[in-house]
């Protein structure tokens, strides 16, 4: 490959990177229809936050507006746009970063927001090099903890909604953005958080088509005033001729937008914990060949046996049950912030193996490594070493639940692809397996999801699960049936079932 193919093919994986993704013009005169017609839309300033080389500007034009106003940080872009709108005196192009552009010099009036920022998240900047909004943006309503891990990985564009409702939601202002349909969501659930009047439309359109990406694409609709109630609910529709209208979303007592009114709706009464992120499987993860370990740079490593615990990969959660393991992930820390220096007296084979790669261990990326000791690990906590655990891997559209425990009593330790809950005893984790594994919960679990995200299955949604609520609703007879569809030895009993709605109503009472 010739070193022009290389710089080419780098360039175009770092525009992707940066969720550079040019709306194409008859996207763009989609967009604007929907506007005029739909809308009658007649703005005295149109505003497009990151406008590229101008083409929904250009677009936008058919509208008649007073001004335009376009910020773009990339020069080249930059530079393209002034060009393309040379001679019309009602746009103006600026060259900047929109997070540090005024808004407050933004009129009021007739405005519209109109454009299709960046669709990348905040940590995959950091990964690429590229400055960490984290560190400069409004985080809406996370925690700082959220903030780097999680439901903190946002996307940059729910971050510049974010920004765009605060500043003008006591005004009659109208947001029109492509999006990710999962951020789209996001910010429609922000407004109800927020308590922001407004009228909300979501629209569907291809995103593989259009922008060859792997994900739901919508143009959020958002006319914000203060005579308008807070949303109640949103109407899904598709960007085709004549709008048709796809479904009602409503929104859950959390507050979650939902397909419909959900099952077994209340917050759960066990406690969902994203799997351990370590980030540096090379290092970390060995693989048992014959009677050694084997570590993803191919070496031989000979360390304490008692620092390694069996991993579960999300893939491998698809089972019902799992007990046999061929990966074990290094622990280095048995709690939070553990001095990892304490491993050259316990675990000195550990401490020589893990200084002698610590360069790439070093070169983590994540924020959630910085100020920590070396070696650490995120995630590690008293659940950590629960030996019995009910799992979900949560990439997977169609929902499946697996219990996994090793038979040498070892804790099972998931990869963050993976959500858990741990318990200290099997027949109580076994009666929960096949519980979430009955059609009526699965089928409740995917009214919840929507098509395309690339992880459907949260921790926000599935705390969002009464499992007390769908254990009452069970038979003993349902789960027995689940133990022959999944192929397994039946052994549940009314008596598990009942032990297991105990346990729950138990949580309950201690506000678990």
């Amino acid at each position: 490959m010739s070193s022009s193919v290389r710089e080419k093919l780098s360039l175009r994986a770092t525009k992707r990177g940066r969720g550079d993704f040019p709306t194409p013009p008859d996207l763009a005169r989609e967009v604007v229809n929907y506007l005029r017609k739909r809308h009658s839309l007649h703005p005295a300033l149109v505003f497009e936050p990151t406008c590229g080389e101008g083409n929904l500007m250009a677009a936008a034009l058919s509208l008649n507006a007073g001004q335009y106003l376009g910020v773009e940080l990339n020069k080249d872009y930059c530079r393209r746009a002034r060009e393309r709108f040379q001679g019309e005196r009602r746009v103006t192009i600026v060259e900047g970063d929109i997070f540090a552009f005024p808004l407050t010099d933004v009129p009021r009036e007739g405005l519209l927001i109109l454009g299709n920022p960046p669709w990348v998240q905040s940590s995959t900047l950091g990964v690429i090099g590229e400055i960490n909004p984290v560190k400069r943006v409004h985080q809406g309503t996370l925690p700082a903890l959220a903030a780097l891990t999680g439901d903190g990985n946002f996307d940059l564009s729910a971050e510049l909604c974010f920004r765009f409702i605060k500043e003008f939601k006591n005004a009659p202002v109208t947001l029109c953005l492509l999006l990710k349909s999962a951020v789209a969501r996001r910010v429609v659930e922000y407004l109800r958080e927020r308590q922001v009047r407004a009228s909300v439309e979501i629209l569907n359109f291809d995103a593989q088509a259009h922008f060859k990406v792997h994900t739901t694409g919508t143009l959020l609709y958002i006319r914000l005033s203060a005579s308008l109630p807070v949303p109640a609910y949103c109407e899904v529709r598709s960007l085709k001729e004549d709008w048709p209208l796809v479904e009602n979303l409503s929104f859950s007592d959390e507050g979650r937008l939902c397909r419909n009114s959900p099952r077994f709706a209340g917050k759960s009464e066990l406690t969902w914990r994203q799997g351990l992120k370590h980030d540096c499987a090379r290092v970390l993860i060995l693989e048992k060949e014959g009677g050694h370990f084997v570590n993803g740079l191919g070496e031989r490593v000979a360390i304490e046996r008692e620092r390694l615990y069996p991993f579960l990969k999300g893939a491998q959660s698809r089972e019902n049950v799992r007990t046999s393991f061929s990966h074990y992930l290094i622990l280095t820390q048995s709690r939070k912030g553990q001095d990892t220096l304490c491993l050259k007296e316990t675990a000195p084979l550990t401490f020589a193996y893990l200084t002698a790669h610590a360069p790439l261990l070093e070169a983590r990326k994540s924020a959630v490594y910085a100020g920590q000791p070396p070696f650490a690990l995120f995630g590690v906590g008293p659940y950590t070493f629960a030996p019995y655990k009910v799992v979900i891997g949560s990439f997977y559209p169609q929902p499946r639940f697996c219990l996994t425990y090793s038979y040498d009593g070892k804790a099972v330790i998931p990869d963050d692809t993976c959500y858990a809950i741990g318990f200290e005893d099997e027949p109580l984790a076994y009666t929960l397996m096949l519980a979430l594994n009955t059609g009526r919960a699965r089928e409740a679990l995917r009214e919840r999801c929507f098509e395309g995200s690339k992880r459907p299955y949260t921790k926000r949604l599935l705390m969002g699960f009464s499992l007390l609520r769908l254990c009452e609703s069970l038979s003993p007879e349902e789960l027995s049936d689940c133990e022959t569809s999944a192929h397994l030895k039946r052994r549940v009993s009314p008596a598990m079932l009942m032990a297991l709605r105990a346990y729950l109503e138990e949580r309950v009472i201690q506000g678990a």
